[in-house]
C-alpha cells in the first residue's frame, strides 16, 4: 500500500501550481516535482534523511543515496515530515 504525501502549495513558490509529492511504495521511494519530474529511489539505497525546516510549520525532506545523489522534496509540513522520516529510518 502506497502512502503519498503532498507539499502545501502555500509554502514555496515553486510549489504553487504543481507541488511536490513524496509516495513511499513498500520498498520505493517516489519524488514527483511538477508534471514532467520524477525521481524513484529504493529503499535499500538510502544513506540519510534529513530535514531543512524553514519557516514556522514547514520543512523540506532531503534524501542521500548511497552513491552520493542528492533529492530534496518541498513544503510539507512538519507532522508530514516527522511521519516520513518515521517511514524512512
Amino acid at each position: 500500500m502506497a502512502i503519498t504525501f503532498i507539499a502545501k502549495r502555500i509554502s514555496r513558490n515553486d510549489n504553487l501550481l504543481f507541488p511536490d509529492k513524496l509516495i513511499i511504495d513498500g520498498a520505493k521511494i517516489i519524488i514527483k516535482r511538477g508534471p514532467f519530474s520524477k525521481w524513484i529511489f529504493d529503499k535499500s539505497n538510502i544513506a540519510s534523511v534529513m530535514l531543512d525546516e524553514y519557516l514556522l510549520f514547514y520543512a523540506d525532506v532531503v534524501i542521500e543515496s548511497v552513491g552520493g545523489g542528492k533529492m530534496v522534496a518541498k513544503g510539507f509540513s512538519k507532522v508530514d515530515t516527522r511521519e516520513i522520516i518515521n517511514l524512512l529510518t
